[in-house]
């Protein structure tokens, strides 16, 4: 299956329940996932994984690990690059891109969806880098947060992925110009800042939790002001919510306002899934968004 993004037709949905056939993919993915020692290694070669792995059984490769030498944060950043099955051999072939918050702790199971789903049919085979972090409340908080010291940076944050590491991505890989960017919790709601801020430079966001209650709704407010003042926003937004109390006014008033103010070209979804918490929401939240932000 190949993505046409010029064939994604903007529509709005509304609050769905997780249903029974996403939770039963998950649970088997889950399974499937913890059978497998992956490795995240220097090189794609399984005969350096295996190695690292002891020597006792050949490793499954996830993915590699490159530096990127930032100017606007000052520092050197790791990134982690999976390459979707066959990359390798489809020399004319490009590929989606997916910028993944929190790349450490999401990566496993972000691949591990897009690969079932692709498998399927249900989505194209898709570049994912997740971004590691070194201060996670600096670059993932677009405003101040009382009693958070290094808290504020989100905005810096943002000019590294657009001004640095998506020109990175699109000079090294083979890149059709779609891309996507997820992230969890404090990723989510910097997930929901790029769209704010930059609307012209993901295609899709999937915001999983977002935490707009950390800076007393803020960013909320920015957000609302946002989809007051924009005609029109050709993008793709994926809301999804564990059973959690303190995320839930914020997310409520956040779908109502896209209920009232969305943009004409908008198309998104708010999903509650009351049997997961803050943490295994990430998973079945996540694929549930991946399969809507490339549904055709």
């Amino acid at each position: 299956m190949t993505f046409d993004r010029t064939r994604a037709t903007p529509c709005l949905f509304r609050t769905t329940p997780a249903s029974w056939g996403v939770a039963r993919v998950v649970r088997l993915g889950a399974v499937l996932l913890a059978s497998f020692s992956f490795v995240l290694a220097g090189t794609a070669s399984s005969q350096e994984a295996s190695r690292a792995s002891g020597g006792e059984h050949p490793a499954l490769v996830l993915g590699h690990v490159a530096e990127l030498d930032s100017a606007i944060l000052g520092e050197r950043r790791r990134l982690l690059v999976h390459l979707p099955n066959g990359y390798a051999n489809s020399g004319w072939r490009r590929y989606p891109v997916l910028v993944l918050l929190d790349g450490a702790s999401n990566l496993k199971h972000v691949v591990g969806n897009l690969h079932a789903l692709a498998e399927g049919g249900m989505v194209p085979r898709t570049i994912v880098v997740g971004v590691e972090n070194t201060d996670r409340w600096r670059d993932l908080t677009p405003r101040r947060v009382e009693g958070m010291v290094t808290s504020g940076g989100g905005a810096s944050f943002l000019s590294f992925l657009t001004k640095e590491l998506l020109p990175w991505i699109d000079a090294r890989y083979r890149t059709t110009g779609y891309r996507v960017l997820e992230g969890h919790s404090l990723g989510g709601l910097t997930a929901l800042e790029a769209l704010r801020a930059q609307p012209d430079t993901f295609d899709a966001v999937i915001a999983l939790s977002p935490s707009l209650e950390v800076d007393g709704g803020a960013s909320y407010a920015a957000f609302r002001e946002f989809l007051d003042a924009r005609e029109r926003l050709d993008a793709r937004l994926y809301l999804a919510l564990a059973d959690e109390r303190v995320e839930r006014p914020w997310f409520d008033r956040l779908e109502l306002e896209l209920g009232k103010r969305a943009p004409v070209g908008l198309a998104w979804q708010a999903q509650r899934f009351p049997d997961d918490d803050h943490a295994s929401v990430r998973v079945t939240g996540g694929l549930a968004g991946l399969r809507f932000v490339f549904r055709d």
